[in-house]
């Protein structure tokens, strides 16, 4: 007999090779379409899985992948950042709370929605504003985050522009109405008053017919830095257009006390005011 040993296959104990090798093939196909699509977001993405102590409780996310826009953040390549864990990166994501809000998306699987979150760049010592995105992904986290300081400072900058008068500074009329509305409404301190001084400048015509409007702007913006000097935190100061100016006084014990601060405001504001070489020095009524 030439072969004195007989191998016997079944049919169904045969592993399709082919099959398998395809499979891995697309796979890795899948895998880097997925890569191109995430290097090629411009804002930064990570894949942060848990790190676990003994009693099962995350004490730190390790990096799992990143994108290019996320390596460029934090001054590092993929190989240096996979591997690495988010505290050991950025120690101060544990004091300010970020890293357990992380956390928390990891064990409750709710996802993490935050607009305009303050964070000092430990690379620059910049502050900037960022809104984050994060949602549970197996043990861990996928995290993407948008620089929008822009936005936020544009934001502010027309907020301001609605509640303040844009040549001195101060309050206008709109929010002197709501912060008046708000001592108003308030309980009140026991023995506290408000009080509502009406600033009024002398002759302030005079100033723009003979000098021109430029000056007068000039002498406004002063006087309004004059009344700002005089006040304390809380109270209020406006413009209420043209030469008048409105100050409110929060928890005053009577008339002798708004007497007082008016008296500061003539002597804060009554002192010459030079402006391109003209000299004015300004007056004000105040009742």
């Amino acid at each position: 007999t030439l072969f004195p040993y007989t191998t016997l296959f079944r049919s169904d104990s045969l592993r399709d090779i082919q099959a398998e090798h395809e499979a891995r093939l697309a796979l890795e196909d899948r895998e880097r379409e997925l890569r191109g699509i995430v290097d090629t977001l411009l804002d930064p993405w990570v894949l942060l899985a848990a790190v676990r102590d003994d009693a099962g409780r995350i004490r730190d996310l390790a990096f799992v992948d990143a994108n290019e826009a996320a390596c460029e953040f934090n001054h590092t390549t993929r190989d240096e950042l996979i591997g690495r864990t988010l505290l050991e990166l950025l120690p101060e994501h544990g004091p300010s709370g970020v890293f357990d809000r992380y956390a928390a998306v990891v064990e409750t699987g709710v996802a993490l929605i935050e607009d305009d979150l303050p964070f000092t760049s430990p690379f620059d010592g910049v502050e900037r504003r960022f809104d984050n995105r994060a949602v549970k992904v197996g043990d861990g986290i996928s995290l993407m985050w948008r620089d929008v300081t822009e936005r936020f400072e544009t934001r502010q900058l027309l907020r301001q522009q609605a509640d303040h008068d844009l040549l001195t500074g101060v309050a206008n009329r709109r929010l002197l109405e709501r912060r008046m509305g708000e001592m108003l409404t308030r309980e009140p301190r026991r023995g506290s008053l408000v009080a509502v001084l009406y600033c009024d400048l002398d002759h302030f015509k005079d100033v723009n017919d003979t000098h021109g409007h430029a000056v007068g702007d000039d002498v406004l913006a002063s006087v309004a830095e004059g009344l700002r000097r005089v006040v304390r935190e809380g109270d209020v100061v406006a413009r209420l257009g043209g030469d008048e100016f409105v100050v409110v006084l929060d928890g005053v014990r009577g008339a002798s006390d708004a007497e007082a601060v008016a008296a500061k405001i003539r002597a804060s504001i009554s002192h010459p005011v030079e402006v391109g070489g003209i000299t004015v020095e300004p007056r004000i009524s105040i009742g």
